[in-house]
């Protein structure tokens, strides 16, 4: 009972940082679709929150799927509640500095000039949520999954029209048979247009 409330807590906590950073992706477009033009800070967290967004989306997939374990959830809450901080102060900062469309002149000027002096603030930030987004990715790419490759179908080959220039080389194709079947995979080398 208390794993179940804890993974509960753990998915309700990723919801709602996923719901924050689309927040943000949002405001820039919204700001992106307005001005036609996005200072270089802000098109690194365009960039950059949405690939945040869909490795979240993983791990609370993960997590719903009872994917991840207990001792897991406590390991990723500092990472989770890192991104989370991050990225509200992230939105507190576009929400000072993005004009909106009621905005008056002087009001988007004075935005305008303030964004310049919050890129260093917004860089920072775009490198503390890097180092957090880290472990994400670490437990999103880690072996928490069965390592398994696709099952391959067999090709099957129509066959055509016969070739009446076509030379048979019964020895050659057995040897390159018996190879396909004990590796599954072989290469053949010779002249091009030949073969």
């Amino acid at each position: 009972m208390v794993e179940a409330m804890a993974a509960v807590s753990f998915v309700s906590a990723v919801a709602g940082l996923i719901d924050i950073s689309c927040r943000v992706v949002n405001r820039l477009n919204g700001f992106h679709s307005a001005t036609q033009e996005v200072p270089d800070a802000f098109r690194h967290i365009k960039a950059q929150v949405p690939i945040a967004i869909d490795s979240l989306r993983r791990t609370q997939a993960d997590a719903l799927a009872g994917g991840v374990d207990l001792e897991t959830q406590n390991a990723l809450k500092p990472t989770m509640e890192g991104c989370k901080s991050v990225i509200q102060r992230m939105d507190k900062i576009l929400g000072k500095i993005l004009p909106v469309e009621t905005d008056s002149f002087w009001k988007k000027t004075t935005k305008v000039i303030r964004s310049l002096r919050q890129e260093r603030e917004i860089e920072t930030l775009l490198q503390e949520l890097h180092r957090y987004l880290a472990g994400v990715t670490l437990h999103n790419t880690s072996g928490n999954r069965p390592a398994t490759l696709p099952t391959l179908q067999r090709v099957v080959m129509i066959p055509g029209n016969r070739d009446p220039n076509f030379v048979d080389r019964p020895d050659l194709f057995s040897e390159l048979e018996a190879n396909l079947d004990a590796n599954g995979r072989t290469a053949l080398a010779g002249m091009g247009g030949v073969g």
